[in-house]
């Protein structure tokens, strides 16, 4: 029975010097671990660009004049916000000395100017902003305005178009209104072509007229253009000015319209094709095709009957166009209004070679 309590203790003193042992151990262990490594986080760090407008309009603005808004933009990100571009969209619209490089938090600015045109009637325009925000690399601006004259003639231009077979006397309406405070007194219209016509009418007293125009026909083929000049009593805008423009098909298309033949090229005879086309309703009849000089010969040919001709003029080699005289085809033709076509040649003379001094 003793020996056995005995043991009993022995191994009891055993196991506790074996936990006290572990014990110490696993103390050294912890005082001398190093700290733990702390790894790096990553950056969220961005610039962002916030304007405190997108739009802007200028109200009436006169023709001529240059008007400028300032729209400002704050960078609410966490990283230097840089703007690289400012791009507006047309000639008539201009940034100014603007904010380049904005920090966190702070606020920037990009002027845009406005140069009115002649030009009445409401405008808008965009300005792109290109930046560093890699949310919304650009950013588009508007603004926007109504251009207004003192006195305006809308539409500022009165133009007509005839085809080759007959003319009217229609007339075009440019309504003229007074946008200043005070009435004014318009002046009777004067235009210095005599093909164009122009009576006022006063709609209401001092603030709203209508101006009536129209051609005086027969009016010649081709184009003719003029201005139309009204007088006012305000100093503000003292004269109104209105374009006019008419143009009447001709009846005949002639392609080309002017032979030009080099001296060099006629080493050998030569073959010029003249096309001669109807731009009328009625049917073309052509005849006696001849030319101012001896030599070359006129071959004509109706390609499709009433409406296209084929003028052929052959030039025998070694042609020489006489120095005194311009050289033209002539071609009769029963149009009325184109009895008779004309087709200048143009040759002009050999070049002379240098003499050796």
């Amino acid at each position: 029975m003793t020996d056995r309590v005995l043991n009993f203790c022995v191994m009891i003193s055993l196991l506790a010097g074996v936990a006290s042992t572990h014990a110490q151990s696993s103390g050294r262990d912890v005082t001398n671990a190093q700290p733990a490594a702390t790894l790096p986080q990553s950056s969220n760090s961005v610039p962002k660009i916030q304007f405190a407008e997108l739009d802007h309009d200028f109200g009436k603005v006169a023709p001529g004049v240059s008007v400028t808004h300032t729209f400002v933009f704050t960078n609410t990100g966490t990283k230097m916000l840089e703007i690289t571009e400012v791009r507006p969209s047309c000639s008539c619209t201009a940034a100014g000395s603007y904010s380049k490089r904005v920090e966190p938090g702070k606020t920037g600015i990009i002027p845009v100017i406005y140069s009115a045109s002649g030009l009445s009637g409401p405008v808008g325009k965009n300005v792109w902003v290109v930046s560093t925000d890699p949310a919304q690399p650009s950013v588009v601006l508007r603004i926007s305005a109504m251009i207004s004259r003192p006195i305006d003639a809308v539409p500022g231009i009165a133009a007509f178009g005839f085809g080759p077979d007959f003319q009217t006397n229609e007339t075009r309406i440019i309504h003229i209104q007074n946008n200043l405070d005070e009435p004014v007194v318009l002046s009777e219209p004067v235009c210095t072509n005599n093909a164009f016509r122009a009576m006022l009418q006063t709609i209401k007293e001092g603030k709203e007229f209508e101006l009536r125009v129209s051609v005086v026909p027969p009016l010649p083929a081709g184009s003719m253009n003029s201005v139309l000049t009204i007088k006012t009593s305000t100093p503000k805008m003292p004269l109104v000015e209105v374009k006019l423009f008419a143009t009447v098909t001709p009846a005949l298309a002639i392609s080309p319209p002017t032979i030009r033949v080099s001296t060099e090229s006629l080493s050998k005879a030569l073959e010029v094709p003249v096309a001669i086309e109807s731009r009328s309703t009625n049917s073309l009849v052509l005849s006696e095709p001849k030319i101012n000089v001896a030599g070359p010969e006129l071959k004509l040919r109706e390609l499709q009957p009433g409406r296209t001709y084929q003028l052929l003029l052959t030039f025998p080699a070694n042609f020489r166009a006489p120095t005194d005289k311009r050289l033209e085809v002539r071609v009769n033709s029963n149009y009325p209004q184109a009895p008779s076509i004309s087709i200048p040649v143009f040759m002009p003379p050999p070049i002379q070679p240098r003499s050796s001094s």
